[in-house]
């Protein structure tokens, strides 16, 4: 048994460092998405237009994308297609948290309740055609991160692991209850608005990323 708690510990790490490996550092403030919202109405006029908000960390960001803007760049097009309507793309996502120093610190849950979500609800009052959403999952990962990256984790290399476990099913309710806040927020500001959950490879079931295969699976 003992065994086992150390593998879940040692694969929870592993997670959260896979997840955090691609965090940056980004300034990520209200006024900055509030800037980039006030340039969008500028340059198209909301009434006749849908939006598309996207919030999460730097996978939604965009970073290590090919095409140097991100898969959510392309999503304007696609739903167009899907809808008939045109979109404006607001990407809120960042790829850092803006913390100091050497360290780099992903975008957390909390991160995109406290600084993305308001931005997001106050841009959907000005689309009178309503919109759509993107959640990255990613920053569920950076909560694990910042983790095992602190003091803290030591409790997860003690020979008791019950206060590892403690602190890791905290982190879990936590990252639960923000993107409840987050779904929930955007759900009664918007009832009609589709909600796409953006999900990410889990590196634990399979090593190749073919849907179709055994094994495979993906975890937000």
């Amino acid at each position: 048994m003992r065994e086992l708690n150390k593998l879940f510990i040692v694969g929870t790490a592993t997670v959260a460092l896979l997840l955090g490996a691609c965090s940056g550092m980004e300034e990520d403030t209200i006024s900055e998405s509030s800037q980039e919202l006030s340039a969008l109405e500028k340059e198209h006029p909301t009434s006749q237009r849908m939006l598309l908000a996207a919030l999460g960390a730097s996978v939604t960001w965009g970073e290590g994308a090919t095409n140097e803007q991100g898969h959510v760049s392309r999503l304007p097009d696609l739903f167009r297609q899907v809808y008939d309507k045109k979109f404006d793309l607001l990407n809120l996502a960042r790829k850092g948290d803006g913390s100091p120093g050497h360290q780099a610190h992903g975008v957390r849950t909390e991160d995109v309740v406290s600084k993305q979500l308001p931005v997001a609800l106050e841009a959907i009052t000005h689309y009178k055609k309503g919109g759509a959403f993107v959640v990255g999952g990613g920053a569920g990962g950076n909560n694990l991160y910042h983790f095992f990256i602190s003091p803290e984790a030591a409790v997860c290399f003690q020979p008791d692991p019950t206060q590892c476990f403690i602190k890791l099913m905290g982190l879990l309710y936590q990252i639960e209850d923000d993107y409840d806040t987050i779904v929930g927020s955007l759900r009664a500001a918007a009832p009609v608005a589709p909600i796409y959950p953006q999900v990410q490879y889990n590196p634990f079931r399979k090593t190749g990323c073919d849907p179709t295969g055994p094994f495979s699976d993906t975890g937000a």
